[in-house]
């Protein structure tokens, strides 16, 4: 059953981040300083696993199998390392060095503080 679980989230992960980027290539221009639809899939994904981390820290609520579908299945599926590196590949290879770095800083302090915010705001929500 947990593999069906990760299986459908991870559907539901990967059509939700197909869908946004290409609303976001729509809407962002093509000479943006980041790929910003990547970063902020991938910000909102760590704070998505923030919280459904922080959740069980403090109240048995959520099933091993509701995690595994959301954690692995939703937030896998949703928010993508792959992407994140051929997109800092493709600006070094444009000579965008200092593009680069900034996004790769960006990323990681964005989604480590996205999941540290999504963890505090799921133990506020829990002690009321």
């Amino acid at each position: 059953m947990t593999l069906v679980a990760v299986a459908a989230g991870g559907a539901l992960g990967a059509v939700s981040r197909f869908l946004i980027g290409e609303w976001a290539r729509a809407v962002v221009p093509a000479t943006a300083i980041f790929p910003f639809a990547t970063l902020g899939i991938n910000i909102v994904g760590s704070f998505v696993l923030g919280v459904v981390s922080g959740v069980p820290m403090l109240a048995a609520t959520a099933t091993p199998t509701w995690r595994a579908f959301l954690a692995a299945g939703v937030c896998g599926g949703f928010t993508t390392f792959s992407a994140f590196s051929g997109e800092v590949a493709e600006l070094l290879h444009r000579g965008a060095v200092g593009r680069a770095g900034g996004y790769i800083v960006a990323s990681v302090v964005a989604g480590v503080a996205a999941f540290a915010i999504g963890a505090l705001a799921a133990r506020a929500v829990l002690r009321g």
